[in-house]
């Protein structure tokens, strides 16, 4: 079954083994920085809390190219 299929059927798909581990916590690291660094800058309408008044609950973060 192809990714299409699984995607067809279900609205996703899971790709395994997609980025190393080494990549794997390059991408985390600068997920953590951004989050650290940008987010706190962006307008209300581009990250999205569930509470603004506590950082632990950031959903949603659009215009990511910061």
């Amino acid at each position: 079954m192809s990714h299409k299929d699984d995607y067809d059927r279900n609205g996703f798909v899971i790709v395994r083994q997609l980025l190393s581990v080494a990549e794997l916590a390059e991408l985390r690291r600068e997920l953590d920085r951004y989050i650290r660094d940008v987010v706190p800058t962006l307008a209300d309408a581009d990250a999205f809390f569930d509470d603004k008044s506590r950082p632990e609950t950031l959903k949603q973060m659009q215009h990511m190219q910061k």
